[in-house]
This record gives structure tokens, sequence and C-alpha cells, in this order.
């Protein structure tokens, strides 16, 4: 493989973590937005327990305690559909760290090969530069030897 390939293969596989990485961050930050609205659902069921109670105790309509119990039954309902998506919003960061992993590999295993590639044509070089002078020193050992006889 040649060094201009190699370093061309480091960088699209770069390109591609860094993109695995960004979709992961978008990921986090709705999973955190999703954990937020949770709590705060939580909160306000706790909320609505409470008022139900108060009320209970002041003895007041059964149609306010309906109108209660109805809300409890929403929130509970908003509840379940925020555990749902932070439910799928995991698989769905599976998916992207089993991707991550492998862009990580692939990344890793085209420096190794870019780094190889570096050495072998550093090598070459250095082979190619010692055959040249040792060609130049011979040369002047046999015209040193021809104007000797």
């Amino acid at each position: 493989m040649k060094l201009a390939t190699s370093r061309i293969l480091v960088q699209l596989s770069e390109q591609e973590r860094n993109a695995v990485e960004a979709e992961l961050a978008e990921l986090n930050r709705q999973s955190q937005q999703l954990r937020g609205q949770q709590q705060h659902a939580n909160q306000h069921i706790t909320q609505l327990h409470r008022q139900r109670d108060q009320i209970m105790k002041q003895g007041n309509t059964a149609s306010l305690l309906q109108a209660f119990n109805a809300s409890l039954i929403e929130q509970q309902h908003v509840i379940s559909i925020i555990n749902n998506n932070i439910y799928q919003l995991e698989q769905q960061k599976q998916t992207i760290l089993s991707r991550l992993k492998e862009a990580c590999k692939t990344h890793h295993a085209y420096e190794t090969v870019h780094h190889q590639e570096e050495h072998r044509q550093q090598r070459q070089m250095e082979m190619s530069s010692q055959r040249q002078l040792d060609d130049l020193i011979a040369s002047r050992a046999s015209a040193r030897a021809a104007s000797e006889s």
C-alpha cells in the first residue's frame, strides 16, 4: 500500500470515528433531556398525590378527586412514554457504541499500516542512500586503483 493511500485511509477512518462520536454526543444530550423530563414528571406526580390527599382530608367533592385522578393517570402515561423513549435511546446508544468500537479498531489498524508503510519507505530510502554511497566509494576506489596502475 502506498503512503498516500494509507494516509487517506487514516483520515477517512478518523472522520468516521468523529462522526460516530458526534452521534453519541447527540444521543447523550437527548437522553439527559429525557431524564430531566422524567424527573420533572415524577415531581409533578408526587405533588398531585399530596394535593389529592389534602383534598380527601378536607372532604371536597368527588368530581375534584376525579380530576386529580385523571391528572395522575395522564402524568403516569407521560412517564411511561418518557421511559420508553429512554429505553429506545439506550438501544440506539448500544448500537452506536458498537459502531464506535469498530471505527476505533479500523482507525487503529489503518494507523498501524500507515506507520508500517512510513517505516518501510524510510528503510527503503536509507538502503538506497547506502547503495549510492557504496557505489560512490567503490567508483572512487576503482578510479584510485586505475590511476595508481
